[in-house]
C-alpha cells in the first residue's frame, strides 16, 4: 500500500479514541469508540492493518495487494463513504464482469446493501447499480469495464462507456483483470465538483505478467516477496 509519508516518518496514531477487545474462545471481541460500543452487523470500523492504512493514507493513488480474504473489497466500500456528506461527491467502483455487480448472496452489492444502509439511502438496480443519498446529493456507483484495450475498438468501447463518469473517488477491484490503457483512461475521470481530493485505489493479487507488477517493482524483492520496510512508503 502506498502512503504519502517519508520512510522515516513515524506512523500516525490511527484511532486514539478506540478501544479494541480481541475475541477469545470464551468471549466475543468488541470495539468501543468514545464510549460507544459498536453493534455487531450494524456499525463498522476499518480493521487494523490494511483497512486502516487505506483510510489514513494521504496518497492520491493507493495500491492494495494481498491474499483473498484480507478485507480489500469491504475496505473499498467503507472508504467509498469518505466524502458522502459533501454535495456533489461521487464514488465509482469498477469490476471486470457486470454479473459481479448485479447483487445476490456473497456479492459486492450484497455487502454494500449492509454497509450503505443509513441516511435514507436509495438503491437503483441497473447496468450501473447505484446507491444515492438525496439529502446530500451524493452517490456510490458500480460499473463494469469488461473490455480489452488490445484493440482500438475495445479501447473505444471502454472510453464510450466510462466517459459518462466523473468521480472524486474511483476504485478498481481486482485491477489485474484490466488493461493499462483502460486504467489510464479511468484516471482522467478522477474528479468531480465536491471539493473532495481525488483518490484512485486499485486492489489486486499480484500477477507477474500484468502491468501492476512493474508498478510495484520498488516494493518487491528479487524473490518476488514484499519488502516489509517499504510497505506504506511512497
Amino acid at each position: 500500500m502506498i502512503r504519502l509519508k517519508k520512510q522515516d516518518t513515524p506512523m500516525p496514531e490511527k484511532y486514539p479514541r478506540v478501544e479494541r477487545s480481541v475475541g477469545t474462545i470464551d468471549k466475543r471481541g468488541s470495539v468501543i469508540i468514545d464510549g460507544f460500543k459498536l453493534r455487531d452487523g450494524i456499525d463498522y470500523i476499518p480493521q487494523q492493518g490494511l483497512q486502516e492504512f487505506m483510510f489514513t493514507s494521504k496518497a492520491d493513488i493507493i495500491l492494495l495487494g494481498g491474499q483473498p480474504g484480507g478485507g480489500k473489497t469491504l475496505g473499498l466500500l467503507l472508504k467509498a463513504l469518505d466524502g458522502i456528506d459533501k454535495k456533489g461527491y461521487g464514488c465509482l467502483i469498477v469490476k471486470k464482469q457486470l454479473i459481479a455487480t448485479k447483487g445476490g448472496s456473497g456479492t459486492i452489492i450484497d455487502d454494500a446493501k449492509r454497509v450503505f444502509d443509513f441516511g435514507s439511502s436509495e438503491f437503483t438496480v441497473s447496468d450501473n447499480p447505484t446507491f444515492t443519498w438525496p439529502a446530500w446529493g451524493t452517490s456510490v456507483t458500480f460499473t463494469h469495464a469488461n473490455f480489452s484495450a488490445e484493440t482500438e475498438k475495445g479501447l473505444f468501447d471502454a472510453q464510450e462507456k466510462l466517459k459518462n463518469f466523473q468521480n472524486a473517488a474511483i476504485f478498481v477491484d481486482e485491477a489485474t483483470d484490466h488493461d493499462w490503457r483502460i486504467i489510464n483512461y479511468l484516471l482522467s475521470r478522477n474528479r468531480d465538483s465536491s471539493g473532495v481530493p481525488p483518490k484512485f485505489i486499485m486492489t489486486f493479487n499480484t500477477n507477474s505478467h500484468h502491468f501492476t507488477r512493474k508498478l510495484i517493482d520498488w516494493w518487491i524483492d528479487e524473490h518476488g516477496h514484499v519488502i516489509p520496510d517499504r510497505i506504506g512508503v511512497v
